[in-house]
């Protein structure tokens, strides 16, 4: 079955729009610099006609990757280029989120990176519509397969941009009913159409400045950037109880391996990295971790 189909099949009659504005609105994390971060790097865009998959993901990557390691205390995500990587079932989101205390080797440790990812995006060249039936399904197979393989997990969150415009999506598992239900947003535009906007000045010179400021759009580049930053709690993800902030020896070893799981945790294998050199800490050790909060005791024991 293709995306076009799986579109058809399962997602046609179980999509509904649900307002991404209203559950952004309590992100106390955003800060004006973050958007004149992303205006100042986009400025020099306005000529340019067409962009490639390539290069609106390896901008995108690079833009969330300075957003993240400016702005550390503000998110609790991890960016992961995973388009290459059929971590997912065989699928390959092109990036990937995970907590920023997780540090998972995606060109090792493809499988184990699925009980940890958080929400996903696709990106489309600049000239490729986002609203096609193909671009839809081939997300929401994506989200489907995530809440597959995290079966305690209720809903995930995915984006789906070409640079100009941006929607987000998510997918609800209801068990009770048997069925998955999606909800799309509305499309917010993260450019308007320089050209469009020159061609219906009248009687008046266009500045460099008005050029910049009509051509980048605040509101839509802030509601990406809010919903990067929102505290974790936001995307609910329940596979396991990890606090973001919790230190996971990220800096020092790799989650390898998943050894098993029992009612109440998971057990990995955890292997020293390649930067550390350090002669006192062993070659790995396990780690198991909660699936649910518990009112007492650790979350994560080491092992």
């Amino acid at each position: 079955m293709n995306d076009t189909d799986f579109y058809e099949c399962y997602v046609r009659n179980y999509i509904s729009w649900f307002d991404i504005t209203s559950l952004l609105d309590d992100n106390d994390n955003y800060d004006d610099d973050m958007i004149n971060m992303f205006e100042e790097y986009f400025s020099p865009w306005k000529s340019v006609d067409k962009l490639t998959k390539y290069k609106v993901q390896s901008t995108f990557e690079q833009l969330i990757g300075e957003l993240f390691h400016k702005y550390d205390s503000f998110t609790s995500l991890k960016y992961l280029n995973t388009s290459m990587y059929k971590y997912l079932k065989k699928k390959t989101p092109d990036c990937s989120f995970v907590l920023k205390n997780i540090n998972i080797d995606k060109n090792e440790e493809r499988e184990v990176l699925q009980d940890f990812v958080i929400c996903i995006g696709r990106f489309k060249s600049s000239n490729m519509s986002i609203d096609s039936e193909e671009s839809i399904g081939q997300l929401m197979r994506d989200l489907v397969s995530i809440l597959n393989v995290q079966k305690d997990r209720y809903h995930v969150y995915g984006f789906l941009t070409n640079t100009k415009r941006i929607r987000f999506y998510r997918a609800e598992n209801r068990a009770w009913e048997g069925v998955v239900h999606y909800y799309q947003s509305d499309s917010f535009a993260l450019f308007n159409d320089l050209r469009e906007t020159e061609s219906s000045s009248i009687d008046s010179i266009t500045t460099s400045k008005e050029s910049t400021e009509n051509y980048f759009n605040r509101d839509g580049w802030t509601l990406f950037i809010n919903f990067l930053t929102m505290h974790s709690s936001f995307y609910e993800y329940s596979t396991l109880y990890i606090d973001s902030h919790e230190y996971l020896y990220g800096d020092k070893f790799n989650i390898k391996l998943k050894l098993g799981q029992g009612t109440t945790s998971m057990v990995y294998l955890l292997e020293k990295n390649k930067n550390n050199q350090s002669t006192d800490d062993p070659e790995s050790f396990v780690i198991k971790i909660c699936k649910a909060n518990r009112a007492s005791g650790h979350s994560i024991d080491f092992q």
